[in-house]
């Protein structure tokens, strides 16, 4: 599950994939150390060949619910109607530089910071969609490495820089990635995890 994270990032690593002159309109850059749903935050998605840097708020809404969908199980998304065109139709990624998670101790919840070794970016795979504010987006999952599965046992599903295309406009890359994703490229990254309360920021 990924219910926080932090988008304090290096631009110049996401120019290479949304290049300055691929802003979109209302994309002004603003930096945000703790993002939570419901909120609008960077995302860069594919459009007509090129990828652009844009907004969409972090969450979907429906009917049957009162509480935003935010994240969804990648071994599902290929089946379940609910996310199986909009991963193929659209995909996008969320820069960021980590994301929280809480672990109960003593019967306190406390909050762990999950941050890769470099504390360099970070690529969520999600999905978006149209809604009547804009585009909203749902950030993909997967089973917890070996590394962080004693905080939480899912975690988002975090793509490469080098897959970055694939996950853009790969259609086949893309509907096997329920089948890739049981050997992530996130199990190749080094993770670091820090007692840190995102509501001291």
């Amino acid at each position: 599950m990924c219910g926080r994270y932090s988008q304090v990032v290096n631009l110049g690593d996401i120019y290479e994939f949304a290049a300055d002159g691929n802003i979109l309109a209302g994309a002004d850059i603003l930096l945000q150390a703790d993002v939570r749903p419901s909120m609008e935050s960077l995302v860069i998605a594919p459009h007509k060949g090129k990828n652009y840097l844009t907004k969409m708020k972090w969450g979907w809404k429906r009917d049957w619910t009162k509480r935003l969908l935010i994240n969804g199980r990648i071994e599902e998304a290929s089946t379940k109607s609910l996310w199986k065109d909009a991963l193929v139709k659209q995909r996008c990624i969320i820069p960021a530089n980590g994301w929280w998670e809480w672990k109960e101790v003593d019967g306190k919840k406390t909050p762990y910071f999950h941050q890769p070794e470099g504390k360099g970016n970070i690529y969520f795979g999600a999905v978006y969609e149209k809604s009547d504010t804009g585009y909203d987006y749902v950030i993909m999952t997967h089973n917890a490495v070996e590394q962080v599965k004693h905080i939480h046992h899912r975690m988002p599903v975090v793509i490469e820089p080098h897959d970055l295309q694939n996950w853009f406009h790969n259609p086949e890359w893309s509907t096997d990635f329920a089948s890739t994703v049981n050997s992530p490229s996130s199990s190749n990254l080094n993770w670091n995890i820090t007692e840190l309360d995102p509501y001291k920021l």
